[in-house]
């Protein structure tokens, strides 16, 4: 068998060989990891526990399968494929995947080969593809001519190819070659297979058995016993969750018997249903959910109550409340106007107004116009509000004033939203639109970095907003606190569902939008029942009020005591925050909503209950009236119990699709290819839980939730690559798992070293270095290489020198990252030391000073300049200065001066150094002597100066790079005062060394994210613009080429938690309010300096630290002042002035600016 071995090896050389190696390479890229199947939340420690299955296919039932494989010429083995394909496809999250199969491989290398005994046993990949569609036969032939196929490549084994895989994709082998299909059906065959399965029963009964190869998880194999057919699935049990494995085993059971016993089974359109029966009738069941549609239009119940009730209370706002009849003239008097200006069916109307009573009369006035609502907030970047404009296609807007500055696209009518108009009222109007016409065009984030306007019509909409106020029991009793933006769907329910039932919408004020005191004080104040928001907002106010049942004054108790109804939904719901609620609000009955805008709001619903503490996540729920919620896979079949696959919704909540967007209403609205139902494709990931609930996962593309918000990652980018600051740039999320999540931007900027952009090196390096030189990064890499590894051998005899040292090699190291911490001024005395002039006793042909380094003449013609970066040297500002050989001192040049490191090319070390050494060649002091050979010199002295120096510095732990000629810009010869006969030879650039746990670091981008900031804000909403930058010269790319995510989500939070120097805290105030930061923040990193969003504050975060920083400087100030003074050393500032007086626990109206940014702070 050695010598068998040893003559495989020689195949390597054969044609081929080389014929398999180039197939498989080619596929590496593509080839599928194994399926992906529901794994145990919590494996079992110790040794894998093995189990076996086992189970019999008669010999008649498989005698027919075999009979009707030849008849399609198929073998056997590749129908037993397909079945097992199909079961693992089913609980797999992709039907694309790779089966890991063990081959008898004996090469006929010799005559007598057959008699050798060894182990020749091989292994190949199968790639199988369920997404093709087709039945059994059909994806039998796939896997017969995949199988063969590769076969025919058998001379590069599986297990190169595994090699190959986790060396070109970084993926661990067992990610392809964990799942096994091995048939053994003529394992030592007899010609009638009388002796079992093994041929072997002559040795006996088997008394256990079982596979234990290492990285296998599940190992299934096939017999033949005495014309029956056996298989077993031996496999590591407690990595799958309970029962799973009894599900999949029964249903590759009953898939084999339906081969057996139906031959139509075999070429029918789709392959046969393996779900259990009773996980079937579970999602039936949990999607029997018709009821009655609801007739008429959104705002007909509201036109009713109007009609019958015209002195209720319809609208509460801090500038006075509004009837129900009051709104409904408003609304109709404006609804002329519009209809005057050509509004009808089908088009849509712009409604520019802050939250108040004025929007939600335009938002009626549009309906009753029959036109269609499209909501554009006041506080939205210009360009934004403009862009909305013209590809919505309104051409009316109706505003409570004209923005400053707007550039609207032409032929836009704007007409003024006023209710100050007390004439008497016409007769009302009865609205023209049917149920099947257009409601409202809400427009979310957009992938491609446009946002996507979501057209829902009154009948879909309805729909909801009724099953929404039935299940909460709404009436004319109740009172909502509308805390949701016009633009967000959430208002729907509020405008619609409240109105519609009699009730009454109170509004807060627009200045206090985001403080939670003023929330509270509306709730005690209005008694408010129904609560409806985005989980942030309720975690905002319990903060506020303190988790306590009730506080001093009773507060809690007020805010809270009519609170009946709370829906959360929009984002991740924290597991303690119901029974947050519910221990000052014993009342509140707490629901957990879900969907989308392209679904009408909400699409599923589940009742929170003290149960769901002990789970990981709150449920998403169980669909909502005449509604369905589905979890598929790639296939558009239903996942089991368990298994991840995408969250999709269809019934009568179905958007139309994207406003004016074809192409994109086209992916995301599908029809399934088996029941024909509409369904609108969330992106959501989810599974089914075994009571019918839904689990919802997280999403498997870049849209993320940012309180609440619809973030696109792909419209974040396509911002900031319009930026002209901005070469390439990805954007990601930091934070999680308990910690504020907020949005990071990872930069390559214009200034960045040119990385991969080879021509723009190529220019750069001919600018440096002239044009005869290689420019190709790969010449110059080769180059180098081959340079490092010469060993030249000179002719002539050699002459062997003694060895006269035992000290070890030399360690010189280049730093191109340094410490963030202060440079001690002595170590940089330390570093200038060997530069010093030295004085000696005067003596006939000496000079009166002497030096450790040569210069030509004696001249000491080149000099030392150090820039400084500010805050970077102790007790040293920042600035330019001259070392003085002769005193030993630094000799300020222009204190404050501050050089650009981009200016100088690609040297992104200057950057992060904490000061730059330069060597200045004075012409005047050499030419006069050495003419043509002077700079030659001068040269030559600057190298034996930069030597002494790079010797010097890691005695003091410094770190230095030797940074060669800089550019002799005006801005550095200005910065230096150099005379026009003074040259700039050599620069060196350092710091302290870096820790290197901390190594490599990436540099953040201070002055150009605040830059990035201030232009995203003004093209895009706050909640799309990142708190968190960071600048790098390239991308990270997976060994594939492809942006890597993980890589990418790294560097920024590294940016986001990156230590720097923290400015200490000055006065009593700061001292209080840093020290609070500190406890909260569990950070002690923070500077008195330091931005607050930029740390990770956000909203709820706010309304904690406010709460903290009142008692630990013992004075109330409204939640407003922390948004407006975002830094320890602002805020402690405001705090120290005499207080104004202000009526409690109301924010003083302010200007329109800051009546803009507390809007802007809306979560």
């Amino acid at each position: 068998f050695r010598d068998y071995v040893l003559a495989a090896r020689a195949l390597r050389d054969t044609d081929a060989y080389r014929r398999s190696r180039d197939y498989w390479l080619r596929r590496i890229d593509s080839l599928p990891p194994g399926p992906r199947l529901p794994q145990a939340a919590t494996p079992g420690q110790g040794p894998a526990r093995r189990t076996r299955r086992a189970a019999r296919l008669d010999a008649a039932g498989w005698t027919r399968i075999r009979e009707r494989a030849a008849a399609r010429g198929l073998t056997p083995s590749a129908v037993q494929l397909a079945a097992y394909a199909t079961v693992l496809g089913t609980w797999s999250r992709s039907g694309h995947f790779t089966l890991d199969l063990p081959l008898f491989n004996r090469h006929p290398l010799h005559e007598e080969v057959d008699s050798l005994i060894g182990d020749f046993t091989s292994v190949t990949l199968l790639e199988v593809d369920l997404r093709a569609g087709g039945g059994p036969a059909a994806l039998a032939h796939r896997v017969q001519r995949q199988l063969w196929q590769d076969l025919d490549h058998r001379w590069f084994s599986g297990v190169e190819v595994l090699r190959e895989l986790t060396r070109a994709r970084g993926l661990p082998a067992t990610d392809f070659s964990s799942v096994v299909f091995a048939s053994a059906r003529e394992q030592g065959r007899d010609q009638d297979f009388a002796h079992g399965e093994l041929g072997a029963d002559w040795l006996g009964e088997p008394g256990f058995a079982v596979s234990q190869t290492p990285q296998v998880l599940l190992d299934h194999q096939v017999y033949e016993d005495r014309g029956a057919l056996t298989y077993k699935w031996d496999a590591v049990e407690d990595r799958f969750p309970p029962g799973v494995l009894d599900e999949m085993f029964h249903a590759y059971g009953r898939l084999l018997r339906t081969l057996a016993d139906d031959e139509a089974a075999w070429d029918a359109e789709h392959l046969p249903e393996v779900l259990p029966a009773a996980q079937q009738r579970l999602f039936e069941t949990a999607n029997s959910t018709a009821g009655p549609a609801p007739e008429g239009l959104l705002c007909s119940a509201f036109l009713d109550r109007a009609a019958r009730h015209p002195e209720a209370t319809a609208v509460i706002a801090g500038t006075g409340t509004l009837s129900y009849g009051e709104l409904h003239r408003h609304a109709c008097r404006h609804a002329r106007r519009l209809r005057a200006a050509g509004a009808g069916p089908g088009r849509l109307v712009a409604v520019h107004a802050a939250k108040g009573p004025a929007q939600i009369a335009a938002v009626l006035a549009v309906h009753l116009a029959g036109a269609a609502y499209l909501p554009i907030d006041p506080e939205l970047p210009a360009a934004r509000r403009a862009w909305l404009l013209e590809h919505s296609g309104a051409d009316l807007v109706l505003t409570t004033a004209q923005p400053e500055g707007e550039g609207r696209p032409g032929g836009v009518t704007v007409l003024p939203l006023d209710l100050a108009d007390t004439s008497p009222p016409d007769a009302p109007l009865t609205p023209p639109q049917t149920a099947d016409d257009l409601a409202y065009v809400l427009y979310t984030s957009g992938s491609t970095g446009t946002p996507k306007g979501v057209a829902v019509r009154h009948r879909a909409a309805l729909n909801t907003v009724v099953d929404f106020a039935e299940r909460c029991a709404l009436s004319e009793r109740d009172r909502v606190l509308a805390l949701s933006a016009l633009s967000f769907d959430l208002s729907v329910a509020d405008i619609f569902a409240v109105l519609g039932t009699g009730g009454a919408l109170v509004l807060p004020d627009p200045s206090a939008v985001a403080d939670p005191a003023h929330w509270a004080e509306l709730m005690a104040e209005h008694r408010v029942t129904l609560w409806n928001s985005v989980p942030a907002l309720l975690q905002m106010l319990l903060d506020h009020l303190g988790d306590a049942p009730e506080t001093a004054g009773g507060a809690p108790r007020a805010a809270l005591s009519a609170l009946r109804e709370v829906w959360l939904s929009g984002d991740w719901i924290p597991v303690d925050l119901p029974g947050r609620l519910r221990a000052s609000a014993p009342a509140a009955r707490v629901t957990s909503a879900g969907g989308a805008t392209e679904a009408a709001i909400w699409s599923i619903a589940h009742a929170t209950g003290e149960h769901d503490t002990t789970r990981d996540s709150i449920p998403y729920g169980r669909a909502m009236r005449n509604q369905t919620v589905h979890v598929l896979n790639d296939r558009y079949e239903p996942c089991p119990v368990g298994v991840t696959g995408e969250i999709t919704i269809g019934g009568l909540g179905l958007a139309d699709g994207y406003w004016r967007d074809p192409d994109r209403t086209a992916r995301a609205f599908v029809t399934h290819p088996r029941t024909g139902e509409r369904l609108y494709r969330t992106g959501d990931l989810g599974r089914w839980l075994p009571e019918g609930e839904i689990e919802i996962l997280g999403r498997e593309d870049q849209q993320v939730k940012i309180r609440g918000h619809r973030v696109e990652l792909g419209e974040v980018e396509a911002a900031l690559l319009r930026l002209p600051q901005v070469r390439a740039a990805a954007a990601t999320v930091v934070g999680g798992a308990g910690r504020t999540r907020r949005l990071a931007a990872v930069v390559v900027s214009e200034h960045t070293a040119p990385g991969d952009d080879a021509a723009g090196a190529a220019a750069e390096y001919r600018e440096n270095f002239g044009d005869d030189i290689l420019t190709e990064p790969a010449a110059r890499l080769a180059f180098t290489a081959e340079r490092q590894t010469a060993r030249p051998q000179p002719d002539g005899v050699a002459h062997p020198l003694p060895v006269t040292t035992t000290a070890p090699p030399p360690t010189r190291a280049s730093h191109r990252a340094y410490g963030r911490e202060p440079l001690p001024t002595a170590s940089l005395a330390a570093l200038l030391e060997p530069l010093r002039a030295h004085e000696q006793v005067p003596a006939p042909g000496l000079a009166p000073t002497r030096r450790r380094y040569a210069s030509a003449g004696g001249l000491y013609p080149v000099q030392t300049y150090l820039y400084v970066v500010d805050g970077r040297v102790a007790g040293l500002p920042g600035g330019t200065y001259r070392h003085d050989p002769y005193e030993h001192r630094l000799v300020a040049v222009h204190e404050g001066a501050r050089l650009d490191p981009a200016a100088h090319g690609p040297l992104p070390m200057l950057a992060d150094a904490a000061f730059w050494l330069l060597l200045v060649a004075d012409r005047a002091a050499v030419d006069p002597m050495y003419g043509t050979r002077a700079r030659d010199f001068c040269l030559l002295e600057a190298g034996l100066m930069a030597q002494l120096v790079e010797d010097a510095a890691p005695p003091v732990r410094l770190g230095l790079c030797q940074a060669g000629a800089l550019r002799a810009t005006d801005e550095l010869r200005a910065a230096l005062a150099l005379s026009t006969g003074e040259e700039p030879l050599h620069a060196l650039v350092g710091g302290p060394l870096a820790d290197p746990a901390d190594a490599p670091t990436p540099p953040t981008a201070a002055g150009l994210g605040e830059a990035l900031r201030e232009r995203l804000a003004e093209v895009l909403p706050a909640p799309l613009v990142p708190s968190v930058y960071a600048e790098v010269e390239r991308l990270p790319l997976t060994d594939r080429g492809k942006l890597d995510r993980a890589a990418l989500t790294d560097l920024a939070e590294r940016a986001a938690s990156r230590e720097r120097p923290a400015d200490a805290p000055s006065g009593p105030t700061e001292t209080a309010v840093l020290a609070v930061l500190h406890a909260q923040l569990e950070r002690d990193d923070i500077g008195a300096t330091d931005h607050l969003l930029e740390l990770g504050v956000d909203s709820v975060l706010m309304v904690r630290l406010h709460r903290a920083v009142q008692e630990a400087v013992g004075r109330t100030f409204p939640l407003a002042a922390m948004f407006e003074h975002p830094s320890v050393r602002a805020l402690a500032g405001h705090l120290d002035r005499p207080e104004t007086p202000q009526p409690p626990s109301r924010p003083a109206r302010s200007d329109r600016s800051e009546r803009r940014r507390a809007a802007r702070r809306r979560p």
